[in-house]
C-alpha cells in the first residue's frame, strides 16, 4: 500500500508549481492540451498506420503554452531581479 501512496504523491507533483503543493491551472491545462494532442495523434497514427503531418492549429497551440510558460518564467526573475537593486 506504501507503493501506491507514493506513485499518487508522485503524480499529484506533476500539478504542483509551488512548494505549498497547491495545484497550478497553468500546469493542468498545460498537461491537459498536451495529453489531448498526443492522445489523438497516437490513434490517428495507429488506425492509418502512418505518421500524420502535425496539424498547424496544434503546433500553434503548443508552441503558444511553452511560449507563455517561458515569457511567465523570464518575466518572474526579471521582477525578482529588479527588486533586488533597488
Amino acid at each position: 500500500m506504501n507503493w501506491v501512496a507514493e506513485q499518487i504523491e508522485w503524480l499529484k507533483s506533476f500539478f504542483q508549481e509551488n512548494k505549498e503543493g497547491k495545484a497550478s491551472s497553468r500546469r493542468i491545462i498545460e498537461l491537459a492540451v498536451a495529453w489531448s494532442f498526443i492522445f489523438s495523434y497516437v490513434r490517428v497514427a495507429i488506425l492509418s498506420q502512418a505518421m500524420p503531418p502535425i496539424d498547424i492549429g496544434w503546433v500553434v497551440m503548443l508552441a503558444g503554452i511553452l511560449g507563455l510558460k517561458t515569457a511567465d518564467i523570464y518575466f518572474k526573475n526579471k521582477t525578482n531581479n529588479d527588486n533586488g537593486k533597488t
